[in-house]
């Protein structure tokens, strides 16, 4: 039997390598490829001007339809890729993300602008300090946290961080990118899943969520911050499988 070929993105700040230690896990049921954004991590050399140019390249390393799984702002450019790609993606599940990362009119289960500035301000002033702090941000509310901080850790260290102008890029995307439409439109199947603790992206942005898609598939990890993939990989496999078997 064919496994199917499962794209993973990683979120802001970080790199492929955030999913090293949950690749063996998922290597008995799919072909994994792990790619990093444009001007993160390997790519760092390689910065884009803006979301398009991002997606752009995220579908020239990936010839067949596959199923893209999107961590945080991974998942907001997994979505926008469905969108402009549609024959490229079989299945879309976005992980700790959603259509609007930050708080609007008839979204106020969201991150407030505010906190994204204010990371864009400090950003400047010192970069290592200011993704440290995003790091702990990701973990606050994980019933693991010391662990998953750990883990973000290694990865950022292992994988490299990207330039300075890429995250302000990613930070950007987050504060003014609105996918919603992009959300009702889709075609392929969709889940979102969630942790219950998040702060970033808080577990009640899914009534928000069926209201604009009442057919989408929200699954809701307890006792998980905003990486239930690291908190709660078994859970997170078995949840994986059964909505890309179904």
């Amino acid at each position: 039997m064919v496994k199917p070929h499962l794209v993973l993105l990683h979120g802001w700040g970080l790199n492929r390598g955030v999913w090293q230690s949950l690749i063996p896990r998922l290597e008995s049921f799919y072909r994994v490829t792990a790619l990093d954004l444009a001007g993160f991590g390997s790519e760092s050399d390689r910065p884009v001007a803006d979301l398009e140019q991002m997606v752009e390249r995220l579908a020239e390393q990936v010839s067949e339809s596959s199923v893209w799984l999107g961590w945080s702002l991974g998942g907001m450019v997994a979505l926008r890729l469905a969108a402009c790609f549609p024959a490229k993606v079989s299945k879309l599940i976005m992980v700790a993300a959603s259509p609007h990362f930050v708080q609007a009119e008839n979204w106020p289960s969201a991150t407030k602008a505010e906190v994204l500035v204010g990371f864009s301000s400090a950003l400047r002033e010192n970069l290592s300090v200011t993704l440290q702090r995003f790091l702990a941000l990701q973990v606050r509310g994980s019933a693991d946290s010391k662990a998953v901080l750990k883990q973000l850790k290694v990865a950022l260290a292992a994988g490299g961080a990207a330039s300075e102008a890429s995250l302000l890029l990613g930070l950007h995307i987050l504060n003014t990118a609105d996918l919603r439409s992009d959300l009702q439109q889709l075609k392929p199947p969709l889940a979102v899943f969630l942790g219950e603790r998040d702060g970033l992206v808080p577990q009640a942005v899914a009534e928000s969520l069926l209201q604009l898609r009442s057919d989408l598939q929200i699954e809701l990890f307890p006792n998980a911050g905003h990486a239930p993939f690291l908190s709660h990989p078994e859970l997170f496999t078995a949840k994986l499988r059964a909505f890309t078997d179904g």
